[in-house]
């Protein structure tokens, strides 16, 4: 049965200003209750080769469910492309933690420079995204945003404290992300995400986890021209920063 994804993910913002960005994401995207409504090409990175550099759009989701961006739309859209310096574009509330592992080790895997550009929101499993490449660039007036792990769960007791470790280690998991990148410990960066932190582009140079700010480029599509302007586990939807990753385990 088809996810009712995007009025689950909202759920994962926990501050007004978090849930605002969300929204305004899902205006830039023009899409409804599910990410398969989205405006756009059908292959969602649309990827293309301009003056030497590779360039994906991330403008969806990611994750495994309809309209998402998943590891083999990345490996699809690297595959032949791995001798060349490659350009992604991002305008994401986030997705699915595990999923994104999987993205950040075909990015690793890659012999050509990877730079992370944020186009709007940048948030959530994005942020996770973004620590994989080699350099992070921000437009001015985007947004990047982190939080804490998320998740819907149904169990007993054992269960549910489970699913709360597992939160828990995630979390720590993220936060050394972010020290690996940045500018600040674990500790600190745990303590952003434990606030929900939605930040500036000079506010994300200062603790790190972009490496420069700059001014934003002409729109290339409708999307960005509007952002210029033995035990039963529990089904979870666990967010990294900011979007979901639903998965059933057991």
């Amino acid at each position: 049965m088809k996810q009712n994804i995007i009025a689950r993910l909202r759920r994962a913002f926990r501050t007004e200003a978090g849930r605002k960005a969300f929204d305004e994401w899902r205006v830039r995207a023009g899409i409804g209750d599910d990410p398969s409504d989205s405006k756009g090409d059908d292959n969602p990175l649309a990827p293309r080769v301009e003056d030497g550099r590779l360039v994906l759009r991330l403008y969806r989701p990611i994750g495994l469910y309809w309209g998402c961006v998943d590891a083999e739309d990345f490996d699809a859209a690297l595959r032949g492309h791995d001798d060349l310096p490659a350009d992604i574009y991002v305008d994401s509330p986030g997705g699915d933690v595990l999923t994104t592992r999987s993205i950040n080790r075909r990015i690793r895997d890659r012999a050509a420079e990877t730079v992370f550009h944020v186009d709007g929101l940048a948030a959530s499993a994005a942020t996770i995204l973004a620590c994989a490449c080699d350099r992070r660039v921000a437009a001015r007036g985007t947004r990047l945003l982190v939080h804490e792990a998320w998740t819907l769960a149904i169990g007993n007791k054992r269960a549910l404290r489970t699913e709360a470790e597992d939160l828990e280690k995630i979390d720590r998991e993220i936060a050394e992300d972010y020290a690996a990148v940045g500018r600040r410990t674990a500790e600190e960066f745990a303590a952003l995400m434990e606030e929900e932190n939605l930040m500036t582009p000079e506010e994300a140079l200062e603790c790190g986890l972009v490496d420069a700010v700059e001014d934003a480029k002409a729109p290339a599509n409708e999307a960005a021209q509007v952002a210029a302007k033995g035990q039963q586990r529990p089904l979870r939807i666990a967010h990294a920063a900011h979007l979901m990753t639903i998965s059933k385990e057991s």
